[in-house]
């Protein structure tokens, strides 16, 4: 396979008109089949080869730092020099959704970084922002998960909450995303609180990058 269709222009819409409405939005369905199973394939076979690391919190290789008490998934960077073909066809859909986001936002976002991540069962990400404070490069997260047959009863939940300037809301969740597979969340990184609930015993799986703003 050498190619990749177009976002189908209505989950475009969608995930713009949710974005632009309430700072976040999903979609289920985001790839090809073959594509999705073939990036669940090529994350398990890393994992199961060792080829992660744990995560930590802040920027690589600056104020970067394990937290074990706030982050205790794994991760495995992908390089964009180094993509694998499916890696680079997820690229390619990512690109396609990026000059949406800039023709309709006006955000002028010019690169992307991701990883594959994985939750060991138990495993969790407190709330949180995706922007860093000393370098406000990240705007919009997207994250697209590979757990197949995920039911309720497995966790895992992506927790998003509620935008509110009052003070006694601010810790009221919005809504709870089931991480199933092949569903795509986007969302605006500098502000969206959320977090990843502990899942309960089976591992979740997803890839995670960033629509950036390099200067």
């Amino acid at each position: 396979m050498n190619s990749i269709n177009l976002i189908e222009s209505d989950k475009i819409n969608l995930l713009i008109d949710g974005l632009t409405e309430k700072g976040w939005a999903t979609v289920d369905d985001f790839l090809p089949l073959e594509i999705a199973n073939s990036l669940r394939k090529e994350l398990n076979d890393e994992f199961e080869k060792g080829e992660f690391d744990k995560a930590g919190i802040g920027r690589r290789g600056v104020d970067w730092q394990l937290r074990p008490e706030i982050r205790s998934d794994y991760v495995k960077w992908l390089q964009p020099n180094q993509l694998t073909e499916f890696q680079q066809l997820y690229w390619t859909q990512i690109d396609n959704f990026k000059q949406a986001i800039n023709q309709e936002l006006y955000l002028s976002l010019n690169n992307f970084e991701s990883h594959f991540a994985i939750y060991p069962p138990k495993s969790f990400y407190k709330k949180h922002l995706d922007h860093h404070q000393t370098a406000q490069r990240r705007f919009i997260s997207c994250i697209l998960y590979f757990n197949q047959d995920w039911k309720k009863e497995d966790g895992g939940e992506l927790r998003i909450y509620a935008q509110d300037d009052n003070e006694d809301n601010k810790n009221k969740a919005q809504t709870d995303i089931l991480p199933i597979f092949n569903r795509f969340v986007c969302m605006r990184s500098e502000l969206i609180w959320h977090e990843v609930l502990p899942s309960e015993k089976r591992n979740r799986m997803s890839i995670t990058g960033w629509l950036r703003r390099e200067i």
